[in-house]
């Protein structure tokens, strides 16, 4: 995304490696310094020597295989071998000080003493000082600085000089803040039999449109994915099968919920839409039309939809607008643009032109976007390649209000000198809402969550919630949660302005707030920047940002001026009246061109951080236990109690990662202090009462506190299964994630393998693409080419060669089959996949997606692209999965390799299939601190659990973990089996399994 300038040595960088002396180095990691190093540099690297000599700059010399660069500055009686000042390293930076006389001079490493004479190894990624300073009084010797930074391999220089950030889980929020909310679920009244149903929520309460809470609800009736409501908004798509009766939701939430109802057509009439609307066309209200070829709206013409109606849009058909395209929907009868056949998305309408404009009120769009590199060679500018919804152009207007975007594989909007408003929208499951290059944007009162997804997955592809270059733009009252990179990204363009006004943005990977630019200026006022790598940053160029009334949280970074680049930073940072609160650092004002505190370029008075800053000293320090109700002017969460779980997304793990710091969270913000007990129980297996206290504590959320850190490096684990559990809580109520568990599933017999590495695939190659019935068992495969895995090209290592396409114009990609055999699958209660694969996977067992790894959320097609080639290409990733598709006899495994751009230089696919075998029904794994756990296996994964008061009923479906080996903590009964196993005093109620369900 960015380019390194080109240039040799600064004459200042020079200067610094003057006076020296030659030493060996046989630990050193290549670095790059702030100069760039000559070329040929980066071609060597076997055996290092540094070159510290009087007079002479820092110059390469080669003697057979050694290479020879300079160090870092000296001085008399001191030398730092193997690391200069402002270095960045990949991995692990290795160095040593050396004293002529030891004893003389003191070392500290970021404030912490280290030795002289030893060689250190520093592989924390970050920025670090290296601090020498004189023992002796009086002497003359100056101290020395050796600024370095040590980048994490994995994440590039999208993060130099910042620690990895993966932003944490939501929190449900506290049963008592729910109860006094609503909760607001709008669908479609009617959607024909075999659609997916969108369908969104809102929490509201009596004073705010949308209540900043987090939930996640459980529909009865509407299957086993809970509908999880984010800063209180969200959405899911329902499947129905072709023979479904009428649905109706009723959601399990703890205020007031109305049921929804949901009328299937078993056999809809369709109407085809013409190829042209000529002069003004009406389609009337609950029309169902199918669009299967593109369809054109000219100038002086119109295109009305009325409420209710149903657009059932054919793969690739996109819409071209040069006239009005009005779609009139309403919140209590929307109206469903979405693809023709599930799976096959639809693509996208370009308006262009001062007559053409879309106005847009209670709608749903889903699956739109088919062209995965539709940007590319399309004449518009765009950071991201996948085609647009809706692409407005030439002084062309749009208008959405109460619209619904829900799992698109493209970009929502893009503008060209556009006029577009967006009011009361959610955008939720797209690899970016858009790009905006001119002309005004103006978002007020929505939503902008999961972009792409939510999940622990790095990606470094430009997925930020919204992008401006140039141009007038307005945010008020909306969210922006859960990008993979920027929340708001302004990174290019020479002029305009962006305010924000009370927004809330949320758990981005990199910045909440990215501006640069040259003259573009920038006011937040009264807004909230929480769990985001960075919250507000002035990057480079020539920014001017103003805060104001805001707060910046829980984030590796709060306010910061300058980025991860060695670009330049002339802009300015000014706030006021703000918080800053327990961020790693509250305020940073480095950058790595200068690699010095820009202070002349950051003006911050009257601001409360969670410490002093000196070089900021007109500021104030956050007293928690006095100020914490300057928390209400943020969300009214903070005035009771709040929700408490660990903030992590796996809750089962490998026995070998025990000792791993883990972070708990709160659901939002507290006034008050809030603590929590825990406790490490440690057990010889499951099944072995009662469980061996290991440890425990207590933590404590000062008051806007959010995230903290459980170390458990101390405690000794003899026990092969650990689990940590949070207990009680003081100020909060456990609604997350309650407990940790380590260890392996209980297996009676050994594991069964069902596909090997390097087994015979049948595979499509050469850019065709199959039907597509191609992933399901029926789909005749012989006349594909078969070979031995591992299968691919470029490596030099592939036992088949496939044909991926010529260089610079690879096929997206290539197709993979293999049938294998299973005598009888309900023995069988965990499958366990390892997969290589280059760049991105889509793998299906029987016809049924279940899982992908680097592609992006939504329908993938034969245009998607994976989402980058980041990662170790020769990786086996795990994937533990539930064995519910698997069937007697014969099974088949499809899989879709997707290259990451054209220029791939390689592919590489194998895959090995083993199954778990647990015969036990339910296993015990703990009975201790007034918890019990179990591992639950059912046998056949398709049951779900139903919960009640009492045996007589009435009995509720609660949804389970993804795990097929359920870890559950219960009180109650526990029934499996037609078996019950009575623990805890009975009185909250009862558990079993219920019927098999055939639409989970």
């Amino acid at each position: 995304m960015f380019a390194r300038r080109p240039g040799f040595l600064k004459e200042a960088e020079l200067e610094t490696t003057r006076s020296a002396q030659w030493i060996f180095n046989p630990h050193f990691s290549y670095p790059f310094s702030c100069g760039a190093l000559h070329p040929i540099c980066s071609r060597f690297r076997p055996r290092v020597f540094y070159a510290v000599y009087p007079g002479m700059h820092r110059f390469p010399l080669f003697f057979g295989l050694l290479l020879l660069i300079g160090t870092g500055p000296a001085h008399s009686g001191v030398a730092v071998e193997g690391l200069g000042d402002c270095t960045t390293v990949s991995g692990q930076a290795i160095f040593r000080i050396v004293e002529d006389a030891p004893g003389e001079w003191a070392a500290r490493l970021d404030d912490a003493p280290v030795a002289t004479g030893n060689w250190i190894e520093e592989s924390t990624p970050g920025y670090h000082e290296l601090r020498l300073q004189p023992i002796a009084t009086g002497s003359s010797e100056t101290p020395i600085l050796v600024r370095f930074v040590v980048r994490d391999p994995a994440r590039g220089s999208s993060e130099t000089g910042l620690a990895p950030w993966t932003p944490p889980p939501p929190i449900p929020a506290h049963p008592e803040a729910l109860a006094a909310l609503r909760l607001d679920l709008i669908a479609p009244r009617a959607a024909p039999a075999g659609a997916l149903i969108p369908l969104t929520g809102f929490l509201r309460s009596e004073t705010t449109a949308r209540a900043p809470f987090h939930a996640s609800i459980f529909l009865q009736g509407g299957g086993p994915e809970p509908l999880w409501l984010r800063r209180g908004a969200g959405g899911l798509l329902l499947p129905i099968s072709d023979d479904s009766a009428d649905i109706l939701l009723q959601p399990l939430f703890p205020g007031s919920a109305a049921p929804l109802s949901i009328r299937v057509e078993p056999a809809p009439t369709w109407t085809d839409a013409p190829a042209r609307i000529e002069s003004r066309t009406v389609w009337p209200p609950r029309s169902r039309i199918r669009l299967s070829e593109n369809l054109e709206i000219p100038a002086g013409s119109s295109l009305t939809i009325g409420s209710g109606s149903w657009i059932a849009l054919a793969p690739e058909v996109d819409l071209t607008v040069s006239g009005a395209l009005l779609i009139e929907g309403t919140i209590d009868d929307p109206i469903v643009f979405a693809p023709a056949e599930p799976g096959s998305p639809w693509g996208g309408a370009v308006i262009q032109g001062s007559q053409a404009s879309v106005t847009a009120r209670g709608t749903f769009f889903t699956g739109g976007g088919a062209g995965a590199s539709w940007f590319s060679g399309s004449g518009f500018s765009a950071h991201r390649s996948e085609q647009a919804l809706f692409l407005f152009a030439g002084a062309a207007t749009g208008a959405f209000e109460d619209c619904w975007f829900i799992r698109n594989p493209g970009q929502i909007l893009h503008g060209q000198e556009a006029e577009i408003t967006l009011h009361r929208c959610l955008v939720q499951g797209a690899p970016t809402v858009g790009q905006f290059n001119g002309g005004a944007v103006r978002v007020a009162d929505s939503a902008f969550i999961a972009i792409p997804e939510v999940s622990s997955q790095f990606s470094d592809a430009d997925n930020d919630g919204i992008y401006f270059t140039t141009g007038n733009h307005e945010l008020t009252r909306s969210l922006i949660a859960w990008a993979k990179d920027d929340g708001v990204d302004a990174g290019s363009g020479n002029s305009g302005s962006v305010t924000v006004t009370d927004c809330w943005v949320e758990s981005c990977f990199h910045e909440g707030f990215a501006w640069s630019g040259e003259g573009r200026t920038v006011s937040i006022d009264r807004s909230v920047v929480l769990h985001c790598g960075q919250g507000i940053e002035t990057g480079f160029g020539e920014p001017n940002v103003t805060v104001a009334r805001s707060l910046t949280a829980g984030n590796l970074v709060g306010l910061r001026f300058g980025d991860n680049y060695d670009w330049d930073y002339n802009g300015f940072l000014r706030v006021r009246d703000s918080f800053s609160l327990y961020n790693q650092r509250d305020v940073w004002g480095r950058d790595w061109d200068s690699w010095e505190e820009n202070l002349d370029h950051m003006d911050l008075q009257a601001n409360v951080f969670t410490n002093a800053d000196p070089l900021h000293p007109q500021n104030h320090d956050w007293e928690a236990t006095t100020q914490g109700d300057a928390l209400l002017s943020f969300t009214p969460e903070a005035s009771g109690p709040v929700g408490l779980g660990f903030a992590e997304f796996a809750a089962f793990r490998a026995r070998s990662s025990f000792g791993e710091p883990l972070r708990i969270g709160l659901s939002g913000f507290s006034s008050i202090p809030v603590r929590a007990a825990w406790t490490a129980v440690g057990k010889l297996a499951p099944g072995y009462p009662p469980g061996q206290i290991l440890g425990g504590g207590e933590i404590e959320f000062p008051p806007g506190k959010t995230l903290v850190t459980l170390n458990l490096s101390s405690i000794a684990t003899p026990t092969p299964f650990v689990a940590v559990v949070l207990t009680t809580a003081t100020g909060a109520a456990v609604t997350g994630q309650s407990a940790i568990y380590y260890g392996a599933f209980p297996e009676s017999q050994p594991p069964e393998s069902l596909v090997s590495l390097e087994s015979t695939w049948a595979f499509l190659d050469g850019g065709a693409v199959p039907a597509p019935s191609w992933t399901s068992p029926e789909f005749d495969d012989s006349s594909w080419k078969s070979g031995q895995g591992e299968l691919g090209f470029g490596d030099d290592d592939e036992n088949t060669a496939i044909d991926g396409g010529p260089s610079g114009g690879r096929y997206p990609v290539c197709y993979f089959r293999r049938r294998f055999e299973v005598e009888d699958p309900v023995r069988f209660s965990v499958l366990l996949f390892r997969l290589r694969r280059d760049d991105g996977a889509f793998v299906y067992l029987n016809g049924r997606e279940i899982f992908r790894s680097n592609l992006p959320g939504g329908p993938i097609g034969p245009e998607s692209w994976a989402l980058d080639n980041t990662g170790d290409e020769n990786a086996l990733r795990e994937e533990l999965l539930d064995p519910r598709d698997l069937q007697p006899g014969e099974n088949v495994i499809a899989v879709s390799i997707h290259q990451s751009d054209p220029d791939s230089s390689d592919l590489s696919f194998d895959l090995e299939l083993t199954a778990m075998i647990q015969e036990p029904a339910v296993q015990r794994f703990d009975r201790s601190a007034g918890l019990e756990a179990f591992l639950w296996n059912l046998g056949n994964a398709e049951s779900v659990l139903e919960h009640a008061a009492s045996l007589d009923g009435p009995w509720k479906l609660l949804p389970l973990p993804s795990s097929p080996a359920v870890i559950l903590p219960l009180r109650g009964l526990l029934r499996a089996g037609g078996s019950e196993i009575p623990y805890g005093d009975g009185s909250t109620g009862f558990l079993r399994p219920a019927a098999l369900r055939n639409d989970l």
